[in-house]
């Protein structure tokens, strides 16, 4: 059994506290792979949550267990979800850093839609297989797996924003809030450092053509998108679809003019005259 017991400070950037915030005060929650319950405490201690879950593992779920209200043990790919759950619905269902270890992902979050109430949601917490680390390794040839981390060697799926968003998309939700838990490379499990000029010019590289080298996990709050068009959920839903695809675009923008200006102070830091002036002011 691994274990993946963690502290977790509500008001931290990390990815857990991120879905914690994001699943909210006095709600029924249905958790999908709770482990030994780290999340399971905050929401049942400090959120004021009725959590119900599903685990895969009977050590972890025994951990787990006296935060909720009902455990099940099993697999959510394979678990009769009539059976143990019958007629319940939930405000919230979570995946925290759950779809990558799942055959079929896709499935998993089209099952548990059924469960969630007119007003409900889903919230998942999903490493970037494209953040600069992985690029840098697999650029030098290595894809190592490791006991824990991105390339923990419990995954089976891989996923990047474009593809999580198509993911809950194919699987009849709408994404109405993606966040980013960003690290950057060298404080990463790989511990990731440029030894010179030419590992320094491919971090660089990586950095300037992806918008997401810096994240490590994407958190993603999803709404069914089964409503009738006229519906308030759906309408609201597709409001804050578009906001984020908005928002997409002025980031993007923005982080290609910083890129730009970085790329000119670069330029003008080598000229000859600046050279002179950082020696004359540093005497």
């Amino acid at each position: 059994m691994k274990d993946y017991a963690y502290k977790i400070d509500l008001e931290s950037p990390t990815a857990p506290a991120r879905l914690l915030r994001m699943v909210g005060r006095d709600k029924a929650v249905l958790e999908i792979g709770c482990a030994s319950g780290s999340q399971t405490r905050v929401m049942h201690d400090q959120l004021g949550c009725r959590v119900t879950a599903v685990e895969f593992d009977p050590a972890s779920a025994a951990l787990a267990a006296s935060f909720c209200e009902a455990l099940h043990v099993g697999s959510i790919e394979d678990i009769d979800l009539d059976k143990v759950l019958g007629s319940r619905r939930f405000d919230v269902i979570t995946f925290g850093d759950v779809l990558e270890h799942l055959r079929s992902p896709r499935a998993a979050i089209e099952r548990v839609r059924p469960y969630l109430t007119d007003s409900g949601y889903l919230v998942a917490s999903i490493p970037n297989f494209t953040h600069a680390s992985i690029a840098f390794e697999i650029c030098h040839g290595r894809f190592d797996y490791r006991q824990s981390g991105l390339l923990d060697d419990s995954h089976i799926r891989f996923f990047t924003k474009r593809s999580i968003v198509q993911m809950f998309e194919d699987a009849g939700y709408l994404v109405v809030n993606l966040e980013r838990a960003e690290l950057r490379p060298e404080h990463t499990e790989f511990e990731t450092r440029a030894s010179n000029i030419e590992q320094q010019r491919l971090l660089d590289y990586i950095y300037s053509q992806n918008q997401e080298s810096l994240t490590y996990q994407f958190v993603v709050k999803a709404v069914p998108a089964s409503p009738s068009p006229g519906s308030p959920l759906r309408a609201t839903a597709q409001l804050a679809s578009e906001r984020i695809t908005d928002l997409e675009a002025k980031l993007g923008a923005r982080d290609q003019r910083i890129k730009r200006l970085e790329a000119d102070l670069a330029w003008i830091d080598s000229r000859p005259l600046a050279r002179l002036y950082r020696y004359l002011f540093k005497r």
